[in-house]
């Protein structure tokens, strides 16, 4: 026995053969080498190799992820990759992208999308030559034409049935959860407000618990979702956390998003008032008993008492009105791809964008590019409502709802905070939502014995 055990590894090298000892040997030299270049984070490239395949193998999960992982950079599972997370997941989506094209398995891009993608790219490194913000302006038109647009028309290649946009509202929900605990079990900051980490990203992550919350809500009030009750509850306890974290421009965009979807919904099917009226009667009664914060609940009252005064008090008028003199000094072609910084950054904090993508785009590229984005918004609202009106009682009417609670909220959004790029989650569900409007709610995949 000893003998044959010994005569085991010549047996199995042979079996080998010379091509699998050379690609044996280079596995070994591949990771003798990680080990020496990267030391003990060596040890989590096989957990990184799962990942990736995991992700691949679950396109909406990949999509969900490279959409919102901006918001968490500064936490420090994400910051301390040795390579950029965000270029590691768009490495994956243009992989899978390319499988798709490759395969004949990519939708045609309507116009209405891709006229305002063009202008706004062209204008980003046309204005490069006369703005007074070179390397910031370098930057921003990079970031768009490569990662914001990818965010932009991945979905063109990835959603290929009704299936997969019900999976991708479930993963960004799913994000949201996990988000929302390890918010709860984080030590709260100096002045109780509830964050992730020393450096969290209060506005990004509230908005990851309310677009979630606005899922399950619209879920819900649609009979999209069939246990309405644990959809409620969960989105109680996502705006629960979202308020506890203070920042009050997503609680105002969920609110928003929430009436303008419900209304429509409601003049469509009638019969649901009396219990939506009920429901919202029973929240009020119940809010005054809900715990805050001291900071996070005086902003939130404030907010809500008196919101010109309260925005006279936030940074952003003062932004904001450093956007409307640069656009009347530069109407037509703007200041130039990132120029805003060159009066933004004399503010106090200052600031690179003026936290609304309208002011953005027009003091920075001109006039046009932003009456191409605007119409483009319009038609697609339009063409959404279309849609959800004539189906509003199947499957594929109630998840157009939930579309539009999605998009309504997202372009909320882009009108408080971030700059074109930061905003990567509006222009993915800017995207989606052209996709829809395009070629309709992809039909559930037929499957062999369904044909039977």
């Amino acid at each position: 026995m000893t003998a044959r055990a010994l005569r085991m590894p010549a047996a199995m090298g042979g079996a080998l053969g010379p091509v699998g000892a050379t690609l044996a040997a280079g596995a070994v030299a591949v990771s003798a080498a990680a080990a020496v270049a990267l030391g003990p984070l060596a040890l989590g490239l096989p957990v990184a190799l799962v990942a990736g395949i995991v992700l691949l193998r679950e396109p909406m999960a990949l999509l969900t992820l490279y959409v919102w992982v901006g918001l968490y950079k500064n936490e420090s599972v994400v910051a301390s990759s040795p390579v950029d997370v965000t270029l590691l997941l768009g490495l994956l989506l243009v992989v899978l992208c390319g499988y798709r094209w490759a395969s004949g398995r990519v939708k045609s891009v309507p116009l209405g999308l891709a006229a305002p993608l063009v202008a706004i790219s062209a204008a980003l490194v046309i204005s490069l030559t006369w703005t007074p913000s070179g390397a910031y302006g370098d930057e921003k038109a990079v970031k768009f034409v490569t990662l914001t647009l990818l965010a932009t028309l991945a979905p063109f290649f990835l959603v290929e049935t009704e299936r997969d946009l019900r999976r991708y509202f479930s993963w960004t929900v799913v994000l949201a959860m996990v988000t929302a605990a390890f918010t709860v079990i984080n030590p709260p900051a100096d002045d109780g407000r509830l964050t992730i980490g020393s450096e969290g990203n209060t506005i990004g992550i509230s908005r990851v618990l309310c677009t979630a919350a606005l899922i399950l809500l619209v879920g819900a009030l649609t009979d999209l979702i069939a246990r309405r009750g644990w959809a409620v509850a969960g989105a109680i306890g996502l705006v629960a956390v979202a308020a506890a974290i203070g920042s009050r421009g997503p609680l105002l965009g969920l609110v928003f998003a929430l009436v303008a979807t419900g209304a429509v919904w409601l003049a469509r099917v009638p019969r649901k008032l009396a219990p939506v009226l009920l429901a919202v009667v029973a929240a009020a009664a119940v809010l005054p008993f809900i715990s805050l914060p001291q900071d996070s609940s005086q902003r939130l009252t404030r907010a809500v008492r008196d919101p010109v005064a309260s925005f006279r008090t936030d940074p952003r008028y003062d932004t904001f009105s450093e956007a409307v003199t640069l656009i009347e000094h530069h109407p037509l072609v703007g200041v130039g791809a990132g120029g805003f910084q060159s009066v933004g950054t004399l503010a106090a904090p200052p600031e690179d964008y003026p936290h609304n993508i309208v002011l953005e785009v027009w003091s920075e590229l001109g006039v046009l590019p932003l009456a191409i984005l605007l119409a483009s918004i319009v038609t697609l609202l339009a063409g959404l409502w279309r849609g959800a009106w004539r189906h509003a009682h199947d499957a594929s009417g109630r998840l157009l709802y939930v579309l539009i609670g999605f998009l309504l909220f997202n372009l909320f959004e882009t009108l408080l905070t971030g700059d074109l790029n930061d905003n990567r989650a509006f222009w993915g569900v800017f995207g989606l939502s052209w996709l829809v409007v395009q070629h309709g709610v992809p039909e559930p995949a037929i499957r062999p014995t369904d044909r039977r």
